[in-house]
């Protein structure tokens, strides 16, 4: 589909601002272009974080969604990635709207989940509207950005530790992680901070 669109570079998406503002730029920030409005009036696309709360699996080949096993701790508010083979679940709120600091690793191959306690036990939680933690995965190392500290972390999968990097060029405490755009682009981390910060 890339390929079809005329997108074969590696290319970022942001949504910058409200509304349906879009623009794309490269990986070396030379190219920046704004693109078409997306033709949805979907509230919740809008208003959220672009994530999504399923734990569902997708065949591309077939075209279909398969539920996957339940996770140990039911959570909202997570994030996601895929670290050397497993699937990784960080953080979030559970029922009660509690911040959770384990996170939850699965296997493809075993259909199940192992979970990972403390995962997140370092990290300062200062309010309970706070983001979903801020993830990334670059040459396959997890890293983090603790917002309340505005630090950059690597995680340590062997320990279950996290090694604090360095201070990040942005305010992401001002906003509680919202707003802040920490993601992988090629061989590097990006950080973009919102209109606060």
């Amino acid at each position: 589909v890339r390929q079809e669109k005329g997108l074969v570079k590696p290319n970022e998406i942001l949504h910058s601002g409200a509304g349906s503002n879009w623009e794309m730029f490269d990986k070396d920030f030379k190219t920046f272009q704004r693109l078409p409005k997306v033709p949805s009036s979907d509230y919740c696309f809008f208003h959220s974080d672009k994530e999504t709360i399923c734990v569902e699996k997708y065949n591309a080949d077939a075209k279909s969604w398969t539920m996957i096993n339940r996770m140990h701790k039911a959570r909202k508010f997570s994030s996601g990635c895929f670290l050397r083979g497993n699937f990784f679940v960080l953080g979030g709120r559970d029922e009660n709207d509690k911040h959770l600091t384990c996170g939850e690793s699965y296997n493809e191959t075993t259909n199940s989940w192992e979970l990972i306690p403390d995962m997140l036990k370092d990290m300062t939680f200062i309010t309970p509207s706070q983001s979903p933690p801020l993830i990334a995965v670059v040459d396959d190392n997890l890293y983090m950005l603790e917002t309340s500290l505005n630090e950059l972390r690597v995680y340590d999968i062997n320990t279950n530790i996290w090694k604090k990097l360095s201070v990040v060029p942005v305010r992401a405490n001002t906003t509680f992680g919202w707003g802040t755009a920490f993601k992988s682009m090629g061989d590097r981390v990006l950080v973009v901070g919102s209109s606060h910060s």
